[in-house]
Order: structure tokens, then C-alpha cells, then sequence
């Protein structure tokens, strides 16, 4: 029990202990009712008075005392108050902490008849006890935008003039945060440095705890992108994805992941996490998601924020296509049709891959190309060659060649891209339509002769030996231009009194005929030939061994272009001359094909030579 007593005023503090915000009880007691309560109606005032007085013809005697938690005091007789200190941290904040206090004394009646004074009793309370709590509860910040949050009593967003404020909890890296009380007032805001992850947040009336409130607070960081079905090439603190150009309209889903969790914070319209860079937009089911379009080959660079949070991610969208003169000739047309190329054998095709966008690092390359197909065909009166692809041609940026046999089917080109040690798959493909002529040939053989001047053995009688002619349709004629191709083997022999006495030959080799093309350029050319021998009057004798092969051959317009066999056929001349007593030559033997028809097969094999048959001229 505390007697009556004054206490000292805190003057150097600067503080007063009296403010407009003042609450004060009377409770008043007689014999009749020596106890009493006095009940404070508002919980947050700050400063409080408790009196006693006393009723019904009763007076106090000089006896008083009181009692209470700390903050009260009493500066009159019967009489005790208390105020807020905020300055003073074990101080009570305000006096809503501080009922049951209480004073207690005696009281005696004048003029009563006997008896002692009797004691009497002021108590103090409130009709409810405060409930005290932190608005908002439960709190979603974005890192480094914390919101303010309230210490309130009893649902009264003003109510509390001050407060102590603590926090504690695990960031998303798991390191453990704990504060101790500080007295902040009745707002408080989280530091802005504040890393990422779940905290308690308590608020109470002093640094003892008393009637103290927590809320839960998470804050929310971007911990990382995740990037769709592309392909992680780095990691980088800006992450390189690659990932193959898409068809048109295609996207690929970007999604940033929070730390620690779902669901993203909003602040007023800004909804979390905020995105910038690309060419895409959020996703109208889910801000985390951000649909980056992949139909162009591009090089972006996306960014997911949340507050002072961010991550990035590289994504290089990679487009191959294959050109031939400048145009591409891969993938699908405006129209969505996939692009088919139209040519002809013969012409040259020269495709050229390309990388989108620059810079990628090419490690290998790879050419693909069905059916039969030749980097060249050199031919003249000298040589016939063919010049195949090789293997590097294949392994090539670019490449030209020609096909030589009717195809439909795709060109593929492959590539491997790396990055920082790493690889990635590329391919695309060029759909063909190859043409060529449809034909065919009639051919004849006719018969030996000797001619009018009995001084020539000649392969055909009233027309040349061999005859021939095309057959073609309009359509296919107007692709280009035919000609032969012919080689020859030649054995020739002469003899004198029936004695060998001179011979022509090509050892066995077969050299062109003359001239290539044979029979010149023609749109629906015939062939004709009558090889021949001359006979010599100082001998008695000829033998003739020739056999040929001869090639249909085709070449489509333009410069670009090179011969190409379409049919071929063989045939030979073999025939004997001998002079009898008259001096008049006769045909004594003849080949077997004589007067036969000869057939053509169709071919895509060229004909090859190193030697024309005017080397062999000369009788040896």
C-alpha cells in the first residue's frame, strides 16, 4: 500500500504529463455503500484520474492510501492519475494497461451515534478489456516496398497513440532475422532493405510485451525464370536460352517463380511481377506469365521485377532457312502452304543456309540432298567428266549443283550452334519438284554397201545406216533442247594379197564420235549416221568392227544449265569388203543387226571420255 504522496514531475524530459486527451472517474461511497467502481469508457486516452468522494453526510478521515501497476500516482488526497510517457520505454504507453488500480481509506459520520470511522474503497476498470491488433494481419509486399502497418485497439484505426514494434523471421536464402522491441509508434514500416521471406511482426504497448499483437508478413522476390521448351545454354547471371523459330503466331511461355511463394503482391493497379523487354505480352490468365512470340528470329532480353527484385533471362529465338538466289525456299508460304520449289534437270540449283540471328556461332553444317545429283558435267570435243559433290561441299554454307533424275522430295539442312560449350539442333527443309522430259526413240539399222564409185564401203544403202527420231509431247519439248551424244570403239584392218597390212584402232577404249553434241541443237532433233570406210586399190581387203553407244541427252534453257542423258542405245557396224578379179569391191560379210530396229532404254548415267575418235586417223 502507498500512502499519500505527490510525485515529481519529469520536467527535464521536456514532457508534460497532462494532455487534452483526458479521462476522469468519480466514484463516491458512503456507509451505506462504502465500495465502489469506477469504469473508464475510452481505452486510449492519455491521461487518466480516478477520485473518491464521499456521500450521504460522510467524511473522509486524514487516512488514505492506493495501490496500482506502475504508472499511477497520486498528487491529492483521495485522488490518483496516470499519464503516457512515450519517452520512457518501462514506462506504460498509456494508461489502458493500468486498471485495477485503487484507493482506499476511512470514513466517519458527525454527529453519528457511536462506533469507529469504517473503511471504504475506490477501485478502477473497464467494462471490456482492450483488444489490441495490427492492421492489415496478414501482409503481401513486393521487396523493397514494404507498406505500413497499423497498431490498433478495439477496431479503431486511430485508437493507438503509440506502440513497440518488433520482427522475426527466415529469409528465402534461410537465414534467421530477429529485432528486438523498438518504440516506433502507432505505425510501422519494415525496412525497405528487408531481403525476401516470411516474417512475424509484433506490436505492443511497451518493451515488456504487454498486450502485444502480430501480424504475418511475407515478402516477395522474382527467384528465377523458367523459359518455356527452350534449351539452357548458360548459367550466367543472365541465363542464355536458345530455342528454334517457331511456326507463325507461335509463343513460348516465360513464367517467373516467387520467392517465397505464391501468390504475387499487388500494389493498388500494379499487379506483380512486372515484366519489360520483348515483344510479347503478360498472360490473361496469369501475370506470372509472359508469352514472348518466336515466329521471327530475334535476340531478346526479359526481365521479371517485383519491387526492388529482378531477373532476367536472354532468349536467342534461331531461324534457318535455306535460300536459293536470295529468296527463301524453306518453310510454309503467307498462306500457310508449305513452299514447293519447281525446276527441271539439268538446271542448276544454288542454295545458300542462313543463320538468324547474326552472330551465332556456327561448330558444323550439313547438307542433305536425295536422289541423283552431280556438282557438274564438263563436256566438249575433248573430254566428258563428271565432277561429283563431295563430302566438304556437303559441309558447306552454300551449295550448287544439278539434279539429273526426276524427284519429289525435300533438301535438309542441318546445323549445330554452340555456346559456351554447349550445342543445339537445327534443321530445315526445301521441298523439290524435279522435272523431266518423258520420250522415247524409234531407231533402225539398214544395210552394208559399196557406194556408186567403188571406192567406199558404207554403212547404209539408199539412206544413211543408222536412222532415229524423238519422241516427245509439246509440254516437255518446250523444256529445253535435245541432242546425241555418241562414242565409238573402232577396229579397223586392211590387207594386202590376203596379208594384214595396216590397222586403225582404239586399243579397246571408247572415244567420242566426232563432235558433242552430235547432230547439233535441236527442239525434236533425228539422228542419222553412216559410218564408212575408204577403199584403196592396193589392197584386196577391209574388215570393219565399230560399236557404238549413243546417248539422247537433253539441256533445259538458260546458262546455268548442263546436258543431261535421258536414253541410250548401242549398235555396231561390222562388215567385210573384198575386191575380186575386176577390180570391183563387194560386201562378203555383214553384222548380224543389219536391217534390225534397235531399242533405247532410259538412263541417268552420263557418258564419259578423255579422247576423240579423229586421234585415230591414221593407218598404222
Amino acid at each position: 500500500m502507498m500512502r499519500w504522496r505527490r510525485v515529481l514531475c519529469v520536467t527535464s524530459l521536456g514532457i508534460s504529463f497532462f494532455s487534452a486527451n483526458a479521462e476522469s472517474q468519480t466514484g463516491t461511497v458512503s456507509g451505506e455503500a462504502p465500495d465502489a467502481v469506477v469504469h473508464f469508457n475510452n481505452k486510449t486516452d492519455s491521461s487518466y484520474s480516478m477520485h473518491a468522494q464521499s456521500g450521504g453526510g460522510w467524511v473522509f478521515t486524514e487516512d488514505f492510501s492506493w495501490g496500482g501497476p506502475n504508472g499511477w500516482y497520486s498528487d491529492a488526497k483521495y485522488s490518483i492519475a496516470c499519464e503516457r510517457i512515450p519517452l520512457v520505454d518501462t514506462a506504460f504507453v498509456d494508461a489502458s494497461l493500468c486498471f485495477g488500480a485503487s484507493m482506499n481509506g476511512s470514513m466517519y459520520k458527525p454527529g453519528g451515534e457511536g462506533g469507529s470511522p469504517i473503511p471504504w474503497s475506490v477501485s478502477s476498470a473497464f467494462h471490456t478489456a482492450p483488444q489490441p491488433y495490427i492492421y492489415p494481419a496478414e501482409s503481401i509486399f513486393a521487396k523493397g516496398e514494404p507498406q505500413a502497418l497499423r497498431y490498433i485497439v478495439d477496431n479503431v484505426m486511430t485508437s493507438a497513440p503509440g506502440g513497440f514494434w518488433k520482427y522475426s523471421g527466415v529469409t528465402v536464402t534461410g537465414s534467421s532475422v530477429q529485432t528486438d522491441w523498438q518504440n516506433i509508434g502507432s505505425s510501422y514500416t519494415l525496412p525497405s532493405t528487408l531481403d525476401a521471406g516470411l516474417y512475424t511482426v509484433n506490436a505492443a504497448r511497451n518493451s515488456a510485451g504487454a498486450f502485444s499483437a502480430s501480424a504475418w508478413v511475407k515478402i516477395v522476390s522474382v527467384e528465377s525464370l523458367t523459359v518455356g521448351s527452350a534449351t539452357k545454354m548458360s548459367d550466367e547471371e543472365v541465363p542464355v536460352y536458345y530455342i528454334k523459330r517457331g511456326e507463325q503466331g507461335q509463343k513460348i511461355t516465360i513464367t517467373a517463380n516467387a520467392a517465397p511463394g505464391t501468390p504475387w503482391p499487388e500494389n493498388g493497379n500494379t499487379k506483380y511481377p512486372q515484366w519489360t523487354g520483348g515483344n510479347g505480352q503478360v498472360s490473361e490468365q496469369a501475370s506470372d506469365q509472359y508469352l514472348l512470340p518466336i515466329d521471327e528470329a530475334n535476340d531478346f532480353t526479359i526481365t521479371a521485377s517485383c519491387g526492388t527484385s529482378s531477373k532476367s533471362v536472354r532468349v536467342v529465338v534461331i531461324g534457318l532457312d535455306i535460300k536459293r538466289n536470295g529468296q527463301i525456299i524453306s518453310g510454309k508460304n503467307d498462306g500457310g502452304d508449305r513452299i514447293i520449289t519447281e525446276t527441271i534437270v539439268g538446271k542448276k540449283i544454288n542454295l545458300t543456309g542462313e543463320v538468324k540471328p547474326a552472330g551465332i556461332h556456327l561448330k558444323s553444317k550439313q547438307w542433305a540432298i536425295p536422289g541423283k545429283r552431280i556438282k557438274n558435267y564438263i563436256a566438249n570435243n575433248q573430254e566428258g567428266k563428271i565432277v561429283e559433290l563431295s563430302s566438304g561441299n556437303l559441309r558447306d554454307t552454300s551449295v550448287e549443283y544439278y539434279w539429273i533424275d526426276a524427284l519429289n522430295g525435300n533438301v535438309d539442312y542441318s546445323v549445330t550452334v554452340s555456346y559456351n560449350n554447349k550445342e543445339f539442333e537445327l534443321n530445315s527443309s526445301a521441298g523439290f519438284n524435279v522435272k523431266c522430259p518423258t520420250t522415247g526413240l524409234i531407231i533402225n539399222l539398214n544395210w552394208s554397201r559399196i557406194d556408186d564409185s567403188n571406192s567406199n564401203m558404207i554403212f547404209g544403202r539408199d539412206r544413211t545406216g543408222l536412222s532415229g527420231a524423238l519422241q516427245i509431247s509439246d509440254g516437255d519439248r518446250s523444256m529445253g533442247i535435245f541432242s546425241y551424244c555418241q562414242l565409238v570403239n573402232v577396229n579397223l584392218e586392211r590387207f594386202r594379197n590376203n596379208t594384214l597390212a595396216g590397222r586403225i584402232s582404239t586399243n579397246g577404249s571408247i572415244v567420242l564420235d566426232t563432235l558433242f553434241p552430235y547432230g547439233g541443237h535441236q527442239s525434236k532433233p533425228t539422228i542419222a549416221d553412216a559410218p564408212s570406210v575408204l577403199l584403196e586399190s592396193l589392197y584386196n581387203k577391209y574388215t570393219t568392227s565399230m560399236a557404238f553407244k549413243t546417248w539422247l541427252i537433253f539441256k533445259p534453257t538458260g546458262s546455268d544449265s548442263i546436258w543431261i542423258p535421258l536414253r541410250h542405245f548401242t549398235w555396231e557396224w561390222r562388215a567385210t569388203a573384198e575386191k575380186d578379179s575386176n577390180n570391183e569391191w563387194h560386201v562378203t560379210q555383214r553384222g548380224e543387226s543389219e536391217g534390225e530396229s534397235v531399242s533405247s532404254q532410259p538412263t541417268s548415267d552420263h557418258p564419259t571420255w578423255s579422247e576423240n575418235v579423229t586421234a585415230y586417223v591414221d593407218w598404222k
